[in-house]
């Protein structure tokens, strides 16, 4: 899987690219949730960004976290 965020003046996109079955779709989608909900609150100013977005956004890559079934 590769990903990369692109910051533009009026706009944030995010690129993701990963193997075409239902768990990487199901997983990325995830994920791009999570990412999308913590860019959300940093645009709004809310201050409770820094404690949540450890939880948000974590994780281990071993498949036991989740956001990547394995």
């Amino acid at each position: 899987m590769c990903m990369w965020v692109n910051r533009f003046h009026e706009e944030t996109t995010v690129t993701a690219s990963f193997p075409d079955s239902p768990i990487a779709h199901e997983s990325v989608r995830r994920y791009l949730d999570a990412m999308k909900s913590v860019y959300v609150r940093v645009a709004e100013g809310r201050s409770d960004i820094r404690q949540r977005r450890a939880t948000a956004l974590s994780f281990s890559g071993n498949g036991n976290d989740g956001l990547f079934p394995g």
